[in-house]
């Protein structure tokens, strides 16, 4: 459940971030008429999320590693590089709810990461 819970939220950030430039050019218009000059945040550059997932051995649960890897993208330009293995231990410091390693359980790895790593951007700029 949580790792669904994140893939929504994960879903309703890129989401954000490509719709910001809407917002941001009608709340310029919004702010043309006179008002008191207040400094807002406001995103208009356009992002887009690559992830992937993988597993060896998917077929021999004796002998598996699993792997994500995340790409954000801006301009054409790569801004953000995450990857690592798939946690399974309840007790890690960066479990996230994975019970075995798998191609899914990759796969929702690397979107949970891309979530956690948005929303901890989001909250250092104070948007």
């Amino acid at each position: 459940m949580v790792l669904i819970d994140s893939l929504i939220r994960c879903l309703l950030l890129t989401l954000i971030l490509n719709q910001a430039e809407t917002l941001g050019n009608k709340r310029k218009a919004d702010e043309s008429a006179e008002q008191p000059s207040v400094k807002k945040r406001v995103f208009t550059d356009k992002y887009e999320i690559y992830v992937d997932g993988s597993c060896l051995n998917n077929q021999d649960s004796d002998n598996r590693k699993a792997g994500w890897g995340a790409v954000i993208v801006k301009d054409d330009k790569i801004i953000l590089e995450l990857f690592g293995p798939v946690i399974i231990d309840p007790l890690d410091a960066y479990y996230i709810g994975a019970e075995k390693m798998s191609n899914n359980t990759a796969e929702l790895s690397a979107i949970m990461e891309v979530d956690q790593s948005l929303t901890h951007i989001f909250l250092s700029l104070n948007y």
